[in-house]
């Protein structure tokens, strides 16, 4: 006798999770943008920018294996010098909690220079941010284009 079993494939389809995550992602990084600088209390302790920097690697990694090795590469490259910089910045508000405050010149100096690494990470990450929602909407996971009637294309 033959085995006449149908083979059906799965109709589990990761795309609307994927959806969810995207959206959390870029509901957190908004909402983020507004205090970049403040510390946010959780268990380690850490920063809005550090948290908005993370969440931008979760957005990123999400759509990665739809990118071009040029995009790959552009990111990575950007991404690379700004995990360095928020790296230092933290560095920097976790000495000046930590720093005697007694020379007013010396502190007023660390100001000035942590100053402007806070204006160069929050550009770097605002470029970021923009470069990878480009690549969202190239990609597909972001609002249909008219013209694109048959439905997101990463299906």
């Amino acid at each position: 006798m033959e085995d006449n079993t149908e083979t059906n494939n799965s109709a589990f389809n990761e795309a609307s999770f994927k959806m969810k995550r995207l959206h959390e992602l870029q509901d957190r990084i908004n909402l983020l943008r507004r205090n970049l600088f403040t510390p946010i209390p959780t268990k380690y302790g850490t920063y809005g920018f550090r948290e908005a920097y993370d969440c931008l690697l979760g957005l990123y990694q999400e759509i990665a294996a739809k990118c071009s090795e040029d995009e790959r590469k552009e990111i990575k490259e950007k991404k690379d010098k700004l995990r360095k910089q928020v790296r230092e910045l933290e560095e920097r508000f976790d000495r000046y909690k930590k720093k005697d405050r007694g020379i007013a010149l010396k502190i007023k100096e660390y100001e000035t220079s942590r100053q402007q690494l806070q204006y160069d990470v929050e550009d770097k990450l605002f470029e970021i941010e923009e470069l990878i929602r480009d690549l969202l909407d190239k990609h597909g996971f972001s609002t249909l284009n008219t013209e694109n009637l048959e439905g997101d294309s990463y299906n």
